[in-house]
């Protein structure tokens, strides 16, 4: 929970702490100290030992964590797992190939959508830093949540047999568990790769039209609300 509930509260802190709220540095220096000693030591070698989302919410929750203390090579440690990370849940290893199939596609779709929300979620992060994670290998977020809407809506996509990082879960066709049962995590990446780069994320953009407006999160996973929160020019 340190990477998700973590999450949601220190994106919260950092509001508050640059708004007229009155936060005295003494308690943002309290808040500091307890994102550092309670939340970050759960996560700070992230969980190359279990399924990708795992390690996709540990990236995000470190960039958080990161942004909101200032501190660099925490920020730094996240963003290079993303790209370089030896767990499932670096970029290229949660979305295994080129067509957008994803570590989890084998398990259910309510993992699936999970971790690529937490990626999302990451690479918003990042991208309020200056960084462009979500165009990391040609786009391939976009071909992760393309894929998975793709199949979420009806449709047949392609499936190859997979071994992920550990050796531990092996799929042999793609699961149907949790089909069309969409996570409120498609408006953040609709906003990115529509608005912003003038792309055309089709299948993503039929989950939003079908389940708009995205509400409160299930489970409290995301942030959620995703249509109030990125459909703002």
């Amino acid at each position: 929970m340190s990477p998700l509930c973590g999450f949601l509260m220190v994106n919260a802190a950092e509001i508050i702490r640059y708004s007229d709220s009155g936060w005295k540095d003494a308690d943002i220096t309290r808040f500091e100290k307890l994102v550092l000693e309670v939340f970050y030591p759960v996560i700070e070698n992230f969980a190359p030992f279990a399924n990708g989302n795992w390690d996709a919410a540990c990236i995000k929750g470190m960039m958080s964590f990161a942004v909101f203390r200032n501190d660099r090579a925490m920020f730094d440690k996240a963003v290079n797992y993303y790209y370089k990370g030896e767990g499932n849940g670096r970029l290229t290893y949660y979305i295994i190939n080129e067509a957008g199939q994803c570590q989890e596609t084998g398990r259910d779709q309510g993992h699936t959508q999970f971790g690529l929300g937490c990626l999302a979620e990451a690479c918003e992060v990042g991208y309020n830093q200056g960084l462009d994670m979500y165009g990391a290998e040609n786009n391939r977020l976009l071909a992760g949540f393309e894929y998975t809407a793709k199949y979420n809506l009806g449709f047949d996509v392609p499936f190859q047999e997979w071994l992920d990082r550990t050796g531990k879960y092996h799929h042999l066709k793609i699961a149907d568990q949790d089909r069309g049962r969409f996570r409120g995590v498609y408006e953040i990446v609709l906003a990115h790769y529509q608005n912003r780069k003038k792309m055309n994320p089709f299948y993503t953009k039929k989950v939003v039209e079908k389940i708009r407006p995205e509400g409160e999160p299930w489970t409290a996973d995301h942030p959620g609300y995703g249509t109030l929160l990125f459909t703002l020019p």
